[in-house]
């Protein structure tokens, strides 16, 4: 007789405590749930699924889990290379032969282990065409974009780049192959087999869902004139939003904590395909580069170490809704947190969960060198605050005087503490990067030199004041970049430099910029986070494009938008 583990009444307690900001009746929160063992021994919800019709979250409410459907999708690749329907070594141009001949083959491998070298489409529509996070957007359109690019990133298997372009390219294969749907296919061979009642692709926008929660976020969702800023209400404020984009395959799966545990169940007793121990094997093994060095990318899931333990993972973030799932091997532990608000990063609570769960304190970061502290004051604090623009890398800091502490925040999101060691040399609190701050003549910082290894960048001051009339309108003009059939207008407001699509249907990119350092332009927007532009100029310094800058490696640079009037 199978005997149920339980978790102990205290256990529970403290698990309701770690999520007790999200256990109230007006405010969207997660559903949680612990696969131990093979049992799901703990599964809750917390919060409200809809905050109209006070509905409350429970193990069966059903969330988009956006980038964890890549995990399913690999599996249908994997049991259709079990079957002997198609080879990983087959060029994507089989089934695909519409798609661009860039020289060198691509491969299935190359798409499932995330090394193809191909843009992400999520990247060209969202940050650089101005298609918005909750607009609709269908396989059509993110084909049509991708059979524009003229080139690849880099060489096939010559490195590791995550792009949803991959995955949602699979699912298009998984059609032409079957003659089915992903949606079908999946339904037909993963989720009836594993009795996952309440898990499918989405592959219409307007196709109800049963138990689904609503997406939340922070802020409204923004479809007004450059020039005006976003708002925050207040953390007592939530706005309905969701994601309307019909793409499988990267994403587009919905579904619940109680078909998760079944799902994860299946990684140690397979049930799908032919039944064989070899599948599970085969799926969680990660891809090779050419060079010979892991991917760390499976058949849709990320596998590697934790800790020197084997450890299993994905995380997933769209419009609305965030989730993580997590597996540690050798304690044949899961974890699963699914979210309906932007605010809460699953991620962030997984490591307490465990720590909770096997009654040990969270595993620390690594410790930084122990070294006498440099007392710093307040004139030397200040000669570093402000903020600073790196040229080669996109990168923006900005350094605060938060009571004594000097705070960055990178990119206009992470915030990391900047510890003085002596008068112009620092490290951040984790001991990634070394920062040195070289002064200027009047004593006053002039820039940051900031290392890790054997790399240096050089971190320049924004600029001290605003541009002459002469100088931004220099900037202003009509751009167009033909592989995004993309025009936008370019003003200036108040100094700041606006961008104006001319498709009003794709505003999402419609920001004043700040101009920092030279030709660079920053601005971070809540919804799409940081966007860098820089504008060219030829060799009489006349201005003819402008370029999309990206700290993530997405080549966007060399996408140009020529001026054209």
């Amino acid at each position: 007789m199978k005997v149920m583990m339980t978790l102990e009444q205290q256990v529970e307690e403290k698990i309701d405590a770690l999520f007790q900001a999200y256990n109230q009746e007006d405010t969207p929160g997660c559903a949680v749930g612990v696969l131990r063992d093979g049992e799901l021994i703990f599964k809750r919800g917390y919060g409200v699924a809809n905050l109209e019709h006070d509905v409350p979250i429970t193990p069966r409410t059903v969330f988009c889990l956006a980038s964890q459907a890549k995990q399913f999708t690999g599996m249908c690749i994997a049991l259709l290379e079990e079957a002997g329907r198609l080879s990983l070594e087959d060029d994507i141009r089989k089934y695909l032969p519409e798609f661009p001949d860039y020289g060198p083959r691509i491969t299935l491998a190359h798409l499932l282990h995330q090394c193809s070298g191909i843009r992400d489409y999520y990247v060209l529509a969202l940050f650089m065409a101005g298609v918005k996070f909750h607009d609709y957007l269908n396989r059509d359109e993110a084909l049509e974009i991708l059979l524009a690019q003229r080139e690849l990133i880099f060489q096939p298997g010559e490195r590791f780049h995550y792009s949803n372009s991959n995955y949602f390219l699979l699912s298009l294969m998984i059609e032409r192959i079957t003659g089915q749907t992903l949606s079908q296919f999946s339904q037909k061979h993963i989720y009836e087999p594993l009795g996952m009642q309440n898990t499918c692709f989405r592959e219409n926008h307007s196709l109800p869902i049963k138990q689904r929660a609503t997406g939340y976020g922070r802020f409204p969702l923004r479809n007004e004139e450059p020039g005006s800023d976003q708002f925050d209400m207040g953390e007592a404020t939530h706005f309905t939003c969701t994601n309307e984009l019909e793409l499988t395959g990267d994403d587009g799966v919905w579904s619940c904590i109680e078909d998760l545990a079944l799902w994860y169940q299946n990684l140690s007793v397979n049930r799908l395909g032919q039944g064989r121990p070899e599948l599970i094997e085969r799926y969680l093994t990660p891809g090779r580069l050419l060079d010979g060095t892991s991917t760390g990318y499976a058949y849709g899931l990320c596998v590697g170490t934790r800790n020197g333990a084997p450890f299993i993972d994905h995380r997933g973030w769209t419009c609305g809704y965030v989730a993580v799932c997590e597996h540690y091997v050798g304690e044949r532990l899961s974890l699963f947190i699914l979210s309906n608000t932007s605010r809460l990063l699953p991620w962030e609570y997984t490591g307490r969960l465990r720590a909770i769960l096997l009654d040990e304190s969270e595993q620390p970061s690594a410790p930084v060198a122990s070294r006498a502290p440099y007392i710093l004051s307040k004139a030397e604090r200040a000669c570093v605050t402000g903020s600073y623009h790196c040229p080669e890398n996109a990168y923006v800091w900005q350094i605060a005087d938060v009571e004594g502490r000097l705070c960055v925040t990178v990119n206009g999101l992470d915030e990391v503490e900047l510890l003085p060691r002596e008068k112009h040399t620092f490290e951040i609190s984790d001991g990634s990067y070394q920062v040195t701050v070289v002064p200027g003549k009047s004593g006053v910082h002039a820039h940051l030199e900031v290392s890790r290894g054997e790399r240096t960048w050089t971190f320049l001051p924004f600029r001290s004041s605003p541009l002459s009339e002469p100088e931004a309108q220099a900037y202003a003009g009509v751009y167009h970049c033909e592989e995004l059939a993309t025009t936008y207008d370019v003003s200036i407001e108040d100094g700041r430099v606006c961008l104006r699509n001319r498709n009003r249907h794709r505003c999402g990119l419609d920001l004043a910029f700040e101009p920092t350092v030279g030709d660079l332009c920053y601005k971070y927007d809540s919804w799409v986070d940081d966007v860098v532009i820089e504008f060219q100029r030829d060799p009489e310094s006349t201005i003819y494009a402008f370029v999309f800058r990206s700290h993530r490696g997405d080549a966007c640079e060399r996408l140009r938008f020529e001026r054209i009037g």
